[in-house]
């Protein structure tokens, strides 16, 4: 599975978006951002395990008793999860950012 960040008007950053593999590359002129952009990327990354809360597992849970719950992650489920991540990840950007840089810096999407 390929994980996309895409950013529009951060910082000195137009509009860019990356896969995040084990192995990412960026390259481009001196202050141009990419500095800024993998300390984002590794920012988000620690920050999304805390967003994933009950009602986005609910997303892709298919069974809950007083003894297991089932979760089933199909091509529909994911598709949901990510949708309510993103939703997360979209309403606390100004958060994030404020978290990962100690500063606020504006970020338009």
């Amino acid at each position: 599975m390929r994980i996309w960040i895409g950013v529009e008007n951060f910082a000195k950053i137009e509009s860019a978006k990356i896969c995040v593999n084990n192995y990412t590359v960026l390259v481009g002129p001196n202050n141009s951002g990419k500095t800024f952009l993998m300390q984002l990327v590794q920012g988000i990354s620690r920050k999304c395990s805390s967003l994933v809360d009950e009602n986005i597992m609910s997303t892709v849970l298919m069974e809950d008793d007083e003894t297991h719950k089932k979760y089933v992650f199909s091509h529909k489920t994911i598709l949901n999860f990510l949708y309510e991540i993103n939703l997360k990840l979209e309403s606390a950007k100004e958060e994030i950012v404020k978290d990962i840089f100690g500063k606020e810096i504006a970020i338009g999407k």
